[in-house]
């Protein structure tokens, strides 16, 4: 039933999310799902002028281990996590729900 499906898609985000922010970051790495970012990056791409708002949600993210982080010259670059499931469920939380009745 497509409503249940969109009941569990917002308990879902409601689990991680508690701003607007947030949201914007998950829906940002269900449209990224393969590639590397900086805090800088990410906070340029959401037209976010505090860098320390991003960098926060990202750790945020990294403890419940949707993000993963990683250091190259002292430079941090977060990226979705390899993890299938938590993985899925980021890429599934702004994915349409379509289905149609048998």
């Amino acid at each position: 039933m497509v409503v249940a499906e969109k009941d569990r898609m917002v308990q879902s985000v409601n689990e991680y999310v508690n701003s607007r922010l947030e949201r914007d970051l998950l829906l940002f790495w269900s449209w990224h799902p393969h590639t590397n970012f900086t805090a800088s990056t990410i906070a340029h791409v959401l037209n976010c002028p505090r860098k320390v708002d991003i960098e926060e949600a990202l750790e945020c993210f990294v403890k419940a281990e949707l993000l993963e982080k990683h250091t190259w010259q002292d430079l941090s670059f977060y990226r979705l996590t390899a993890e299938p499931e938590k993985r899925q469920r980021v890429l599934d939380l702004f994915r349409p729900v379509v289905k149609l009745a048998q």
